[in-house]
């Protein structure tokens, strides 16, 4: 009966031996597992950080981008508001030139000049008809300009009564 005993014993020291054998085995296999997930998940990780780089990147850029239409947009504007300004002054007969310097010598008025001609208001003689109403009806609803025009306007027939 003890012969037995010792083969049986044996038995389960192959059995053991085997269920460690195992067992490490499967830890060196967990282990390896770990380890290549560890190397996949710094991989994500700088993959992430270069796609941060790139979007904050693409993000400066389109900012930049935006910026420089915006400049460009504005520098666009102000050269079309001063061709608009030449277009209107070049081809001026005398007597809107003479309008122009009337306008310009009262502070305020000068920007009113391309009202004037847009009313057909070109010339002196149509100017001495002005009253307060035809003022307001050209759309000059700044009543301290309403009132500088309108002093003009009579300082104007009255240096004509004077002439004749």
């Amino acid at each position: 009966g003890g012969g037995r005993r010792v083969s049986v014993g044996v038995k389960n020291d192959k059995n053991t031996n085997t269920v460690r054998d195992q067992q490490q085995l499967i830890m060196a296999q967990l282990d390896s597992l770990a380890m290549n997930m560890e190397t996949m998940m710094q991989k994500m990780n700088q993959f992430e950080t270069r796609l941060d780089e790139e979007q904050k990147e693409k993000e400066k850029n389109e900012a930049m981008s935006l910026q420089l239409f915006s400049q460009l947009q504005t520098q666009i504007n102000l050269m079309q508001a001063r061709m608009k300004k030449l277009e209107l002054n070049v081809n001026v007969d005398p007597e809107q030139q003479k309008l122009k310097a009337w306008l310009d010598s009262t502070d305020g008025l000068a920007d009113y000049y391309n009202v004037f001609i847009g009313h057909d208001i070109t010339d002196f003689s149509a100017l001495s008809l002005m009253n307060m109403q035809d003022i307001e009806n050209m759309g000059i609803d700044n009543l301290q300009h309403q009132m500088l025009i309108l002093r003009k306007v009579l300082e104007l027939n009255q240096s004509n009564k004077n002439q004749l």
